[in-house]
């Protein structure tokens, strides 16, 4: 069995992950489950730091979109 505890370790420690493989398209799901955890718990430090974390996701993966629409070969030709 896990608790809630075990749980946020490691859905913190499989964003760090996906951080460092720079796979930020999942970034916002596991905030989000992480998310769920807390609202009921009313940890609002914990809250802050998650919806930031999302913010920075979302604010990268729309910075990567933009410029692949002004270089729409650049991926192509890497």
């Amino acid at each position: 069995q896990y608790t809630q505890g075990q749980l946020l370790d490691y859905l913190c420690k499989s964003a760090e992950m996906f951080k460092q493989a720079e796979r930020y398209d999942f970034l916002p799901d596991i905030f989000k489950l992480a998310v769920a955890i807390y609202e009921p718990n009313r940890d609002y430090i914990h809250l802050q730091q998650m919806h930031q974390n999302i913010q920075k996701a979302y604010s990268y993966l729309a910075e990567r979109d933009q410029k692949s629409r002004e270089k729409p070969l650049a991926a192509y030709y890497r």
